[in-house]
């Protein structure tokens, strides 16, 4: 049953709901649009499955819809087991379009998840990837070499993702001047493309990164003649072999594995991002009760902010709700909040670090 606080329905217009085409105060409803078919639909298939729509409303309160279908059952054996289920949608969910043997990326955060993610995410490319840990290390990189693009994430401790672009476009020895560069981020909001293109970046991409948007995204910015596309029928064929996902893991307590999936692309890949959101726990635990204990307050927000991010990214969907509340105080300045729910946080921190240490096999 579904139950809602909307305007509810008039006792004499109960029986309109069901008419193909009609719809139920339409002079108040006016700007809202529909056809009148979807109740009308949804009770023919109901009928045919043997069950009915029931309704209950109070006119100004609210209505409940609901229905029962009875279930036989065929077998007492198990439904299935997970790793096939999560096989099959994983399959749906990406597969590699272009390689690129001749592209040379640099992808720029000072978090190492991060950076394993995205660099595991392009494997089956065969872009060649570099990675910075800072804005700093951004600089001497594009010193050295010539990039097609440049991932640069927003904020970092230190010298964040805009003043790191201004000083690359300063650099007079800059040998990637000309290379579109992409902001990371966690925070897209509206408006947000138009703040980092007047910034000087090409576009942004969000984080998690989602792997289609990744890919599409290189297509469009590689140069064309270092692109070769993939068909169908290989792609396929990259995703075979692809390591299980563990029984210990679908039972982990703090981790959504199927939102880890969604953002890792693959079972390999997630695995690997898991071991090194594993290896790092206690060391950035260490790093953000420093910044705390410092009150250095921008660096500990930047700190939380990637928390936020990897956690999202593994699927740790309270630890990173957690650091998202703590991120936000450290904006606002409240010390409050920061004081109270630091210590919980690292706690939760360590602990979902405990549970993962299988993954080390």
């Amino acid at each position: 049953s579904v139950k809602d606080t909307g305007i509810g329905i008039k006792p004499e217009d109960m029986e309109k709901l069901f008419v193909e085409y009609q719809r139920v105060e339409e002079k108040r409803n006016r700007k809202i649009e529909g056809t009148g078919l979807g109740l009308n639909i949804t009770r023919e298939l109901l009928e045919l499955m043997g069950s009915r729509l029931n309704v209950e409303s109070t006119y100004g309160e609210g209505s409940v819809f609901g229905f029962e279908i009875v279930q036989g059952v065929l077998k007492d054996d198990p439904v299935g087991e997970m790793n096939g289920r999560f096989r099959r949608s994983e399959l749906r969910r990406y597969r590699v379009r272009f390689t690129a043997e001749d592209a040379h990326i640099l992808v720029v955060d000072d978090t190492k998840v991060n950076l394993d993610v995205i660099k595991n995410l392009l494997k089956k490319t065969r872009i060649n990837v570099d990675t910075a840990g800072s804005g700093e290390e951004a600089l001497e990189m594009v010193r050295r070499f010539k990039y097609d693009v440049i991932f640069l994430d927003h904020l970092m401790p230190h010298m964040d993702g805009i003043e790191t672009l201004k000083k690359m476009r300063e650099l007079k020895d800059n040998l990637s001047e000309d290379a579109p560069v992409i902001s990371l981020t966690a925070n897209a909001v509206a408006g947000a493309k138009e703040e980092y293109i007047r910034a000087g970046f090409r576009d942004y991409l969000t984080k998690p990164v989602n792997p289609q948007e990744l890919e599409d995204m290189l297509f469009n910015c590689i140069p064309p003649e270092k692109i070769r596309t993939v068909s169908e029928t290989d792609a396929k064929k990259s995703l075979k072999g692809a390591a299980g996902l563990p029984p210990w893991l679908l039972g982990c307590s703090g981790i959504d594995v199927a939102e880890g999936l969604k953002n890792c692309g693959s079972k390999e890949n997630y695995l690997t991002v898991l071991e090194c959101f594993y290896e790092i726990a206690n060391e950035n635990a260490d790093e953000i009760k420093d910044y705390y204990d410092k009150k250095d307050w921008k660096n500990y927000t930047v700190k939380v902010h990637a928390l936020k991010s990897s956690s999202k990214l593994v699927g740790a969907m309270a630890l990173s709700e957690e650091a998202a509340a703590l991120e936000k105080a450290g904006h606002s300045g409240d010390t409050e909040v920061i004081e109270r729910d630091t210590e919980a946080l690292l706690k939760h921190y360590r602990a979902l670090g405990e549970e993962l240490s299988p993954i080390m096999g």
